[in-house]
């Protein structure tokens, strides 16, 4: 179901050249300043070549867009301008988001940007940027769907569909107590969307931007709806190497000119996430 994917890149892009011319608390990100503290590392990165992995199937934070299959999306973009800010050259690798932060504990890139919640659990394996965006996740059944009300119901229901080591797999099995037969985790979150809307699953726990962006296309929007609100807000932030502390404190500069310059702002609304 790879056209789906490339459906809502084409759409996106369409989108995006229009738009052109014209609640549990989440952990805090280690490293901010403090009074007392130890001064922070330079926030210049000059001469450096930043190594960034991101998940290229989860539109609109990162996205591969037709003709030319160029990577792009909210988190490619903000990367990118994070990386201008602080001097130094990025390069852009691609992986499955259940191996990304793996990757970066092994030291295959130097930074990692998909859309990833800030958690404790994570915390503990890599630091973390201040947040750069705030989501919910949501449920989304077939339209038509009868039983399912909300979190509550998810047990009670056929499959639930979700990305694997994500927020929605952590809400699944410890908010909503799925049992693991009932569970199916997906590497491609496009492949969960697409099993979803032909039957294979039931149910998918998904983040808000992502599902309003799916629910959009021709391909799922009579076919597919979302359940009640979202359940909570989640902070999404960049991940770095544990040891990294110049990195962290780079992008943490960078973000907060970012933010005051308008640029979040403008990406946001470039890619409809409030």
């Amino acid at each position: 179901m790879r056209w789906a994917g490339q459906l809502i890149g084409l759409i996106l892009v369409t989108l995006l050249s229009t738009s052109c011319s014209a609640p549990a608390p989440v952990a805090q990100p280690q490293g901010s300043p403090t009074a007392g503290s130890a001064p922070q590392p330079s926030a210049s990165l000059a001469g450096r070549t930043l190594a960034v992995a991101t998940d290229a199937e989860y539109p609109p934070f990162a996205f591969r867009t037709p003709p030319e299959n160029t990577l792009t999306g909210f988190d490619v973009e903000l990367m990118q301008a994070i990386a201008t800010k602080a001097g130094a050259t990025l390069s852009i690798r691609e992986a499955p988001f259940p191996t990304l932060l793996q990757g970066l504990a092994d030291r295959k890139y130097d930074a990692v940007v998909a859309a990833l919640t800030i958690t404790s659990e994570r915390q503990q394996q890599a630091r973390f940027s201040e947040p750069y965006a705030t989501v919910g996740q949501i449920i989304v059944v077939r339209a038509g769907s009868s039983g399912v009300e909300g979190y509550k119901d998810l047990d009670e229901i056929g499959l639930v569909g979700v990305l694997k080591d994500s927020a929605g797999e952590t809400i699944a099995r410890k908010r909503s107590k799925v049992d693991d037969d009932k569970l199916r985790t997906y590497a491609d979150i496009q492949q969960a969307w697409a099993d979803l809307a032909d039957g294979t699953i039931d149910a998918l726990i998904s983040d808000s931007v992502q599902a309003g962006q799916f629910l959009a296309t021709p391909a799922y929007r009579q076919k597919l709806t979302r359940i009640g609100k979202p359940l909570a807000a989640e902070s999404y932030g960049i991940a770095v190497q544990q040891d990294d502390a110049q990195l962290q404190h780079a992008i943490n500069t960078a973000l907060a000119e970012l933010a005051s310059d308008g640029t979040i702002d403008r990406l946001k609304q470039k890619y409809g996430i409030e």
